[in-house]
């Protein structure tokens, strides 16, 4: 409600990818959908919130089983990652926004999308180019899981 109130962009869209992110923890995927689309309305946000929630859509859609939507997502997402902003351009609140995150949000895709070998490689490749604090924090544990899956 802040947000809307003070026409913060920024801080609504995030409330709402946060929370279709734990609709997509709960398997409510149906939940997920609609605050997923309606975190996406503003083009004001930055580039590095805009590209995760695309990548959060695509992972929806596929999750709902709609193949083909969310790998018209996935497809744009490669553009968006090349034209990141540099690291130290990276706005406080999305300072993780960078490519090896990234491609960890493609193995969840590509796990969602039943492609467990694309899944694992972008996983390892995540962890590999992620520098060592992240890669071992707590957060990154479902980047290890589908990197390590057999």
């Amino acid at each position: 409600m802040v947000a809307l109130e003070s026409d913060d962009p920024l801080r609504l869209s995030a409330a709402l990818s946060f929370a279709a992110y734990s609709a997509i923890r709960r398997f409510d995927f149906s939940s997920a959908d609609a605050l997923s689309e309606a975190a996406q309305r503003d083009g004001r946000v930055d580039p590095g919130l805009r590209t995760y929630e695309i990548f959060e859509r695509a992972e929806i859609l596929a999750r709902l089983g709609l193949r083909n939507k969310s790998v018209r997502q996935l497809l744009t997402t490669d553009h968006l990652v090349e034209n990141l902003p540099d690291e130290e351009d990276l706005p406080a609140s999305g300072y993780w926004y960078t490519p090896p995150f990234f491609l960890g949000q493609k193995a969840f895709v590509l796990h969602a999308l039943g492609n467990p070998s694309g899944s694992r490689q972008a996983a390892l490749d995540c962890l590999a180019e992620m520098s060592p604090g992240w890669a071992g924090s707590e957060w990154a544990a479902r980047r290890r899981e589908l990197a390590h899956a057999d």
